[in-house]
C-alpha cells in the first residue's frame, strides 16, 4: 500500500503521512510507504491517485486542495470530487507568518512598515500557486496594500532554506515544518 504525499519532504503533508503510515502498516498487517509527488499545489499527486485502480491500495494525503484547486486550476485531467472517497479528517496544521533571522523586524507592524518602504523589491515564497501559503500570503498582501511578489516552491519545506538566506521575505509555513526556524530565532 502507497500514500501519495502531493508535496515535498519535510512539509505538513509529508510529516502526517510518515506519521501514520508505520501505525497504518502495523493495523493492516501489510507495508505502507509514503511517496511524494510535489508540483501544481499538489495537484500532480492528487492526479497520480485518480489515475491508479481503485483497490484502495493507493491513498493520497491532501490539504485544502480538494476545496481550493477545481477553482483556480484549470484543465486538471480528473474531478476532485468524484476521483477520490475521502476516508478520515487526519490533522489541523495552522499556518505562521515566518521572516529571515536576520531581518531588522522584531514585530508583524514592523514588518509591514520595512516592506511598504521597499515596494515591488521584494519577494516572498510559498509551496506553489494556489497552496495554502500562497492564498494566505495573498490575503496578507491584499489586506496590509504591500507590493511584494511572489516565488512558488514545489513546497512548505523547499521556501525554508531562502527564507532563511533571506532570498525570500517572508512565507506562511506550518507550524511543524517551522519549528526548527522558530527555535533558531528565526
Amino acid at each position: 500500500m502507497r500514500i501519495i504525499a502531493p508535496f515535498t519532504p519535510g512539509g505538513g503533508t509529508d510529516t502526517t503521512a510518515r506519521v501514520l503510515a508505520p501505525a497504518m502498516g502495523a493495523f493492516l498487517g501489510q507495508t505502507v510507504l509514503v511517496e511524494n509527488r510535489p508540483g501544481a499545489a499538489g495537484s500532480l499527486g492528487a492526479g497520480a491517485v485518480a489515475d491508479s485502480p481503485a483497490d484502495g491500495h493507493t491513498l493520497l494525503i491532501d490539504a485544502l486542495n480538494h476545496a481550493v484547486n477545481p477553482q483556480l486550476l484549470h484543465g486538471l485531467r480528473f474531478d476532485y470530487a468524484t476521483a477520490f472517497a475521502p476516508v478520515s479528517l487526519l490533522t489541523v496544521l495552522p499556518q505562521i507568518f515566518v521572516v529571515p533571522p536576520a531581518l531588522p523586524v522584531a514585530t508583524l507592524a514592523e514588518f509591514v512598515d520595512w516592506a511598504r518602504a521597499r515596494p515591488g523589491r521584494l519577494a516572498f515564497g510559498s509551496s506553489g500557486n494556489a497552496g495554502g501559503s500562497h492564498l494566505g500570503a495573498t490575503l496578507f498582501l491584499r489586506e496590509t496594500g504591500l507590493d511584494i511578489g511572489h516565488v512558488p516552491y514545489r513546497g512548505g519545506s523547499a521556501v525554508l532554506p531562502d527564507l532563511i538566506s533571506g532570498t525570500v521575505v517572508f512565507a506562511f509555513a506550518t507550524v511543524n515544518s517551522a519549528t526548527q526556524l522558530i527555535r533558531d530565532g528565526g
